[in-house]
């Protein structure tokens, strides 16, 4: 690693699985606390929704704070509320934060249908991907003069390899690495070796960090490690961006693998609980949400409740949709979700909107890390 130059291109950046040695003693207890702590997330899906559509449906709200923080690692703001209200809104009417929001939250759409249909990780799902990004210049780097810098010194700090033809056969291993099973080694330790190992390679000409962290929770349902691609980690990471960027810089010009290693079994670990926090709260909301509604809806009050909890933010005519109901009852149910409290309405761009406010104020509190 001494003979690291950061304005070479790292052509030499050698393959997986790194030489290297991860069960020390230390490393080994973080393996087994974010295991513990993933084993009660998937528990708790498991035991508190009815069947893998009810479940997965769960997760669909997690996708707009998992947006709002991997947007913002790459200096992009926006909010949870924000991301979740451009669903509602015509292309024409989004911000731009709000327009990489939700194509960040496609990008998670797109990375949980490939793994559900039960297809392996490939260079063409990185691209497909990468695809539903809101990038310009799209697909594998072909040209020289991709540096990464400082944003305040305008310094190179990391200069990726180079050519079409060796980052093929990079992303060619890094395939091999993420779908050949490897029993000697942890699901979640491979995970961090997978993450780093994507974004030193860098493929694209943008999107890669967003990419390599959707990558993350993909592998962990693929090796058996979750039921659901459901580790979202970006909160983590923003709250420690500059430990983390530190970490895996540390990598490529030291080999400190274990430091990086350690760090990302940190952040499953915190994330994992979090995620479990937030559910148990939301599946208390809905409780409550279903109390209050009785069964003044009729056959549908279950189907209402879903949805609502589904989808914080939406009008009329998206629950019209989704319930398979005529529009004047659809305006029917909306009223009555503003009666009981369980949301509330507000007009933007002359559309009434729907927001289940509680809801919304836990996933933002999620997003946050505070």
């Amino acid at each position: 690693m001494t003979n690291f130059d950061p304005n070479i291109p790292y052509n030499d950046l050698a393959l997986l699985p790194p030489k290297q040695e991860f069960y020390n003693l230390a490393t080994y207890k973080k393996v087994v606390k974010a295991t513990d702590e993933l084993s009660k997330l998937n528990g708790l899906l498991l035991s508190t929704w009815d069947n893998v559509t009810a479940t997965m449906n769960m997760f669909n709200p997690f996708f707009a704070p998992e947006a709002e923080a991997s947007s913002k690692v790459e200096n992009i703001v926006t909010t949870t509320e924000e991301i979740l209200l451009a669903g509602v809104l015509d292309e024409s009417q989004q911000s731009p934060a709000q327009k990489e929001g939700r194509a960040y939250v496609n990008a998670l759409a797109k990375g949980a249908s490939i793994i559900e249909s039960k297809k392996p990780l490939t260079t063409n799902s990185f691209l497909d991907i990468q695809d539903k990004l809101a990038v310009k210049a799209k697909g594998i780097r072909k040209t020289p003069g991709t540096q990464l810098k400082d944003d305040r010194t305008g310094k190179v700090f990391y200069t990726p390899p180079e050519g079409e033809s060796r980052i093929r056969d990079l992303l060619q291993n890094l395939e091999n690495f993420i779908n050949i099973p490897n029993d000697e080694i942890d699901p979640l330790i491979n995970m961090a070796l997978m993450h780093y190992q994507f974004e030193a390679i860098h493929p694209f000409y943008d999107g890669n960090g967003r990419t390599g962290r959707i990558l993350m929770p993909l592998y962990l349902e693929l090796s058996h490690k979750t039921r659901y691609p459901f580790l979202f980690i970006s909160g983590y990471i923003l709250k420690h961006k500059p430990e983390y960027y530190s970490k895996l810089r540390n990598v490529t010009e030291k080999g400190e693998w274990l430091q990086w290693v350690d760090f990302i079994l940190e952040g499953a670990t915190a994330t994992a609980k979090r995620m479990s926090d937030t559910l148990i709260q939301i599946k208390e909301q809905k409780d409550q949400a279903s109390s209050l509604l009785g069964e003044n809806i009729g056959t549908r009050h279950n189907d209402l409740v879903q949805f609502v909890f589904n989808e914080p933010i939406f009008n009329r005519l998206q629950l019209a949709d989704s319930l398979g109901i005529h529009n004047h009852t659809s305006t029917k149910y909306a009223e009555y979700l503003v009666e009981t409290k369980i949301v509330t309405k507000q007009k933007f761009h002359k559309q009434w909107v729907y927001i289940n406010v509680g809801l919304v104020r836990l996933l933002q509190k999620y997003a946050q890390w505070d």
